[in-house]
């Protein structure tokens, strides 16, 4: 699954809009630990909620994918993970959008029977509907040493 292997499509935001209190970029950041915990454990409830349903992902092998797509993976076990760890996070909030950018380290990580364990870099765009924010775009690229 590759959630957190995912390129942002960067949302057009036509004015800047005041910058968002500390409260709401603390809980974006929590609702990414909470999303990277739920591709750990397998808990598809957490990505039905978190991701919307016009969500788009690109992996770092610049492959695409949706929602549908996502969820369907972590069902079956296409992709797994012993840990995933995010570090390095970075919240904007431009009125009802909100950029994240950060490191992740997965450890354990298969996809598709191929190792993937190491460490991403990673954008996720998000979006405020209806008083919901839900992750929008994804992209990550992997930090090669």
């Amino acid at each position: 699954m590759k959630t957190l292997f995912c390129v942002a499509v960067f949302a057009c935001v036509s004015t800047v809009l005041p910058a968002a209190d500390s409260s709401t970029m603390e809980k974006i950041k929590q609702f990414e630990k909470e999303w990277a915990q739920a591709t750990v454990t397998g808990d598809a409830s957490v990505l039905e909620r978190f991701e919307a349903n016009d969500y788009s992902f690109t992996d770092p092998a610049g492959v695409t994918g949706d929602k549908a797509k996502d969820i369907s993976e972590l069902k079956t076990k296409v992709f797994s993970a012993q840990a995933i760890d995010l570090e390095d996070m970075s919240v904007r909030v431009y009125g009802t959008v909100a950029v994240v950018t950060g490191k992740t380290t997965i450890k354990g990580g298969k996809y598709k029977g191929e190792d993937i364990s190491g460490q991403y870099r990673f954008t996720d765009v998000w979006a405020n509907r209806a008083g919901h924010w839900q992750v929008v775009a994804s992209q990550a690229t992997q930090i090669k040493n």
